[in-house]
């Protein structure tokens, strides 16, 4: 039963130079994307980069399409040296290259405030110029939050989308925040939540790429859970393994669209052209027609990305709380990935090899200042992040999964299983079955509420490092993290912690108790 709304947007992205490709198989790959779209009554978004933005033959079609309301055209924020330098400022790309995807001189947050202005304004300018109107959508990998807050103010932005969580995949991470779907950003975090209205930006961002509930997170792991310092992909790009999966893309569609998602369940398809279109028509054209065929018998709603933000707006004063349900593993091995996501934390549950728990929880503050807010990232890289609580990847290692999963008092797994994911009245509740014991966990706004079912069956953290966290305090009832010059909390009612040698035991009183994440003392 669909339990609230399904959406899908397609969205490419188009760029007119990449030092990589030859000029004619990108404005190919670009033609050949639009003809599809033309081919199908499904609503699709382009968004321009502006060196193609000034070329005619990037622009004249899509304005021999202006009469077709299913085609929307916006910006992609990736900047290239014609825009660059028509602004006043030196181009610091590699040699050879008008575009250049390390962070600096890409991304806008490599750049000063004042600059990231002048740049964006010269962007929307020339959209106007084009098109007549100003673009209702814009996208980019990373985008920094006072050039968010910037548009969405000065040119009634309608949504932003970014990239995927990823650990250094191109250089980019974003990890720790809101896992997909879709949000209201801090006026100084785009990569979180706001808490506040006053400190809400009025234009939704949502997560691109449609990653893999349960093996994006980890993919990157070797045979003793060692992190590498980028991770694999495992989303729904057409060009890459899963997404040209015909298999994987049916459970997918099945797991985000049949299962309980709460607020609304979202998926993003499409592809940059620098893909080429050999590499991605098959895929591309295996998922528009399963879209076609989820549109037909009701089950979605494909729309543009504007479309998209306007209905969130519609509907949602904050961020809503919404959740990804794993139920089933594609590969056959029993896995279960559950994300639950609230404008306060996000937790995932997870269920591997007889081990059952939460693989990673992260709390958001609208007043952790993102590192780009006044200071531009001059290097290849760029890092977002939240708050870690537990870290599933950068905390594993030397055979130690980082997972708080249950076990009896004397330490041994549990082998469990999540037996169904519900809206219990707009909170999320899980179903477990812990050796035959029935257990629940209630995710709500203000935290997690856990009936283990049974005395004696308490959660266990084994951890190999804390990475750049530090648990600066722990007594029975709160630990204390510190994290990039911010101090939090995890605090309990109805148990206790008691910490280890790289362990950390949640030993309830009984049978129920809550937990929940805060910022302040």
């Amino acid at each position: 039963m669909i339990m609230a709304k399904n959406i899908a947007n397609i969205v490419n992205f188009v760029r007119a130079a990449d030092f990589r490709v030859d000029a004619r198989e990108l404005l190919d790959t670009y033609l050949q994307e639009l003809e599809l779209a033309r081919s199908y009554p499904l609503p699709c978004t382009f968004l321009l980069q502006y060196d193609a933005l000034v070329k005619p033959e990037y622009t004249a079609p899509l304005l021999d399409s202006a009469g077709d309301s299913r085609i929307e055209v916006g910006v992609w924020l990736e900047l290239c040296r014609e825009l660059v330098e028509r602004a006043g400022i030196e181009w610091r790309g590699r040699p050879g290259c008008d575009w250049d995807w390390h962070v600096d001189p890409d991304m806008l947050m490599a750049y000063t405030p004042d600059e990231r202005y002048r740049l964006i304004d010269l962007i929307m300018e020339k959209f106007r110029e084009v098109f007549g109107y100003y673009p209702r959508s814009a996208g980019s990998w990373l985008i920094d939050s006072r050039s968010v807050e910037y548009m969405s103010e000065k040119y009634q932005l309608d949504a932003v989308c970014v990239c995927k969580e990823q650990y250094g995949t191109d250089g980019y991470t974003l990890w720790g925040g809101y896992y997909n779907q879709g949000y209201y950003p801090s006026k100084k975090n785009m990569f979180l939540p706001a808490q506040t209205k006053g400190e809400q930006v009025s234009t939704p961002v949502f997560k691109m790429l449609g990653p893999d509930p349960i093996y994006q997170y980890d993919d990157g792991f070797d045979e003793h859970y060692n992190p590498s310092a980028l991770q694999h992909v495992m989303t729904l790009e057409p060009t890459w393994g899963c997404g040209a999966n015909p298999d994987w893309v049916d459970w997918y569609f099945d797991t985000i669209y049949e299962n309980e998602s709460l607020g609304f369940a979202y998926c993003q398809t499409g592809q940059e052209n620098s893909f080429t279109w050999k590499n991605i028509a098959p895929g591309l054209k295996m998922q528009y027609e399963k879209l076609m065929a989820l549109v037909n018998a009701g089950k979605i709603e494909v729309m543009k990305l504007c479309d998209t933000g306007k209905w969130f707006k519609s509907k949602f004063d904050s961020t809503p709380a919404t959740a990804m349900s794993a139920l089933s593993d594609w590969k056959g091995e029993g896995r279960q990935s559950v994300w639950y996501d609230c404008k306060n934390y996000r937790v995932n549950w997870y269920r591997e090899d007889g081990r059952l728990g939460i693989r990673d929880m992260f709390g958001f503050d609208e007043n952790y200042t993102e590192r780009y807010y006044d200071t531009p990232s001059h290097g290849n890289t760029a890092d977002y992040d939240a708050l870690p609580l537990l870290d599933g990847y950068r905390w594993s290692g030397n055979d130690i999964r980082a997972m708080l999963a249950f076990t009896d008092s004397a330490g041994r797994l549990l082998d469990g299983s999540i037996t169904s994911s519900e809206n219990a009245g707009g909170r999320l509740r899980l179903a477990f079955d812990l050796d035959g014991h029935t257990a629940e966990a209630l995710m709500g706004e203000t935290g997690i509420e856990i009936d283990t079912g049974a005395v004696g069956i308490e959660l266990r953290m084994s951890v190999n490092s804390y990475a750049d966290t530090t648990l600066s305090h722990v007594d029975a009832a709160t630990v204390k993290y510190s994290h990039n010059g911010m101090n939090y909390f995890l605090r309990v009612d109805g148990a206790m912690f008691i910490l280890g040698e790289n362990s950390l035991r949640l030993i309830p009183d009984g049978t129920k108790f809550k937990v929940k994440f805060e910022s302040r003392g």
